[in-house]
């Protein structure tokens, strides 16, 4: 694993530990609430007598009880859904292999056209054996196209091929955006009052630190900008982009007086 892999499995692994603390606490508290059940077992509330309001506070304690355990296990549900999304997002900008894994991703969706541009040529031959060649077969394919709505009958509508075409492009800007960032030389730190804007490009983030906590209305301005404090760093981060640059510069000269 790269470090960003690493990263990802300390994630997946603080979610799944906090998942299971989750569901600890939720059967803690429905023991506790089948305990206090099975002790008052069932007595009615004896209204004015001096056992009364115990009696109510135990039934309030039990409906709290009962609440943790539910919120609780949803929350461990919820937790362990987080998990196993971990990493399921995409390639991130983040990931040092991105740039191979775009190439691959980009060289698996250019053989899907040409497999589609293929099977839809053959189709419009009436090439019963080069269908099968590929694994397919003509009859079905012509009963298939014949149930679509597409003026041009084949097994792949043109909009299907456009929208390819479209995922094509985009894995294309992606390795462009990326090799050029990687290229560009990091630039250096700069200080706007008492601001600092520090790139690290082994991070891929810009970081804005100051050693005093900023107003409310520069915080706002700085979440509204994509910016996020992070504790672990001591600044507000942000992916590094022209554009992040920019609103960076932006905001922190918008608070020098």
């Amino acid at each position: 694993m790269n470090q960003y892999e690493l990263k990802l499995e300390a994630k997946r692994e603080r979610l799944l530990n906090a998942a299971d603390r989750a569901e600890a606490h939720a059967d803690a508290a429905s023991s506790q609430f089948h305990s206090m059940l099975d002790i008052m077992n069932g007595t009615p509330v004896l209204v004015g007598h001096h056992s009364e309001g115990r009696h109510r506070r135990d039934l309030n304690r039990v409906d709290t009880l009962l609440h943790k355990a539910v919120q609780g296990r949803e929350d461990a549900e919820e937790l362990r859904r987080r998990a196993a999304s971990v990493g399921e997002a995409g390639i991130s900008s983040d990931d040092p292999d991105a740039p191979t894994k775009l190439q691959a991703k980009l060289a698996a969706l250019e053989a899907e056209r040409e497999r589609m541009t293929r099977i839809n040529k053959l189709f419009r031959k009436n090439d019963a054996a080069g269908l099968a060649a590929e694994g397919l077969d003509l009859d079905s394919l012509k009963a298939k196209a014949s149930t679509q709505y597409s003026w041009e009958k084949a097994p792949f509508a043109p909009y299907q091929l456009q929208n390819l075409g479209g995922r094509i492009r985009q894995v294309k800007e992606r390795i462009t955006q990326l090799e050029s960032a990687t290229s560009r030389p990091e630039a250096p730190d700069m200080l706007i009052g008492e601001w600092t804007i520090h790139e690290d490009k082994l991070d891929n983030r810009i970081l804005l630190s100051s050693p005093t906590k900023p107003p409310e209305a520069q915080r706002k301005a700085l979440k509204a900008s994509g910016f996020r404090w992070s504790p672990t760093r001591t600044a507000w981060v942000r992916q590094i982009s022209n554009g992040a640059r920019y609103d960076a510069e932006r905001i922190l000269k918008g608070f020098v007086a």
